[in-house]
């Protein structure tokens, strides 16, 4: 049935969602397919055996969508571990695309160097986002440490909203301020949420 679907579909697969993909998986439980609709892509993919059998999945489907899950989390988890090269915000947000997936929100930075390639990518805070609880003399003897030439900053919301709060506009001012104090090129704040994100370069606020 599986190899059934696959021929059918192969010719567009690139075009299809990640719930559609969901759907030929599970194409014999409309009702089961109905009920994975109404959640999202991160909520899914952190979704236990059990969650799936209280959706009405017999023990084979979901075992199967479980370790599909996981499949897909570690795919991610690789793709963040090799190199990358950021010339855009479309960049950054391949580049932390895995924040998609979180519950909780997180303000991250990658530090580059003159070629643009990304040195390390670090965790600066979990919760909501807040001035006090971005302590740029950290960030910065971080991106000092690693000789970084270049930063830019990331953070999710997890409601998958992507508008910048004043918040997080506080935030991005204070950080830019510290990096032109030390010469370090501060690119761009970029917000994830689900499958998209806002960058302030791109909206024209970024100064």
């Amino acid at each position: 049935m599986l190899a059934r679907n696959h021929s059918l579909f192969a010719d567009k697969i690139e075009q299809l969602s990640f719930h559609e993909i969901l759907r030929i998986l599970v194409k014999d439980y409309p009702l089961v397919t109905k009920k994975l609709n109404q959640y999202r892509v991160r909520e899914l993919v952190n979704f236990s055996k059990i969650d799936f059998l209280s959706l009405g999945c017999n023990e084979y489907i979901a075992e199967h969508l479980f370790w599909t899950m996981q499949l897909c989390k570690k795919t991610y988890e690789k793709e963040a571990d090799q190199p990358f090269t950021i010339t855009s915000p479309n960049d950054i947000y391949e580049c932390f695309k895995e924040l998609r997936y979180l519950q909780e929100e997180r303000f991250c930075v990658a530090f580059l160097n003159v070629k643009n390639h990304v040195i390390l990518k670090k965790t600066i805070s979990i919760g909501g986002l807040d001035s006090t609880l971005v302590d740029t003399r950290i960030i910065l003897r971080e991106a000092l440490r690693v000789s970084a030439a270049k930063m830019v900053a990331v953070h999710n919301h997890p409601t998958g909203i992507v508008h910048f709060s004043t918040s997080d506009l506080v935030v991005t001012k204070k950080l830019k301020s510290a990096c032109d104090a030390v010469d370090i090129e501060f690119l761009d704040h970029v917000i994830i949420g689900d499958g998209t994100f806002s960058s302030l370069i791109n909206e024209g606020t970024f100064n």
